[in-house]
């Protein structure tokens, strides 16, 4: 199990910290950079990761325990740890393609079909208040992120999500965490 998994951040008194009751949550106009809007999100998503990741694992230590390590020749030690240790790696390597690629992949289709994202932070809806036909097709656009990245035509536009001080409006980066 990662780390992670086993962390502080899977409980969910760690989740509750992100929750604002719902008479506040429209007073506050924060960037969608602002972790604070999606955190719970975001470590619900890594929880299920975790949950994933655990399953697959197990499925792959299922398969390894299914096969059988057979030699015409009686190995010594050092020959059968090698052996053994070589099995491991490739397994390891393919646990990781499998599931990164299996990533790639929903992302691709998240992209491809221009999912809009529950926090917007990719796509966003463009309603005019002077429109008023009971039928009206709402234009979207696509989120920038940065100068030049469009989450249109890259499914890899992102930037690091960050908290701001209500008070101060000093920025805090959250290393390794990005939002697009």
């Amino acid at each position: 199990m990662h780390q992670i998994c086993s962390s502080m951040f899977m409980n969910n008194e760690w989740l509750k910290l992100f929750q604002m009751p719902y008479e506040l949550q429209y007073q506050f106009d924060r960037p969608i950079t602002d972790i604070r809007q999606y955190g719970a999100s975001f470590y619900l998503n890594l929880k299920s990761l975790c949950i994933l990741a655990n399953t697959t694992i197990q499925e792959y230590q299922n398969q390894f325990y299914d096969q059988q390590l057979i030699s015409s020749d009686l190995m010594n030690r050092i020959e059968f740890e090698f052996k053994f240790n070589k099995t491991i790696d490739k397994l390891r390597r393919t646990i990781s393609v499998d599931v990164i690629r299996m990533l790639e992949v929903t992302r691709g289709i998240m992209h491809g079909n221009q999912y809009v994202s529950a926090y917007f932070t990719n796509w966003q809806y463009q309603i005019r208040s002077d429109y008023r036909m009971p039928l009206y097709p709402i234009p979207s656009r696509p989120v920038l992120h940065g100068v030049d990245c469009s989450c249109a035509q890259s499914s890899q536009c992102f930037e690091n999500a960050f908290f701001t001080d209500w008070y101060t409006d000093e920025i805090f980066f959250v290393p390794g965490m990005l939002i697009g």
